[in-house]
């Protein structure tokens, strides 16, 4: 497991989000890597705006289910910033 993936399950564990909810994020940050094909940390908000886009015409995600994907690559980029500036 990589730095930055320990580093945000740490996180979410700290803010005592439910272990459902943790898995939850995780495949949210892993599937915006392989839609990109890129690393998480190699993306920035141009492509966050295009994913969300896309989950919301070509997949038809419901505001509720395109907010967790939004939080989870929100609170991914927060904790990339932690490690940076570590």
């Amino acid at each position: 497991m990589n730095q930055l993936r320990q580093l945000m399950i740490e996180e979410l564990q700290r803010r005592n989000f439910a272990a459902t909810t943790i898995r939850t994020y995780l495949h949210g940050v892993a599937h915006f890597s392989r839609h990109f094909r890129r690393s998480p940390d190699q993306l920035g908000p141009e492509e966050i705006r295009k994913y969300q886009a896309m989950l919301l015409t070509k997949l038809k995600y419901s505001p509720r289910n395109l907010a967790a994907r939004v939080a989870a690559l929100l609170l991914h980029s927060r904790v990339e910033a932690q490690l940076e500036h570590r």
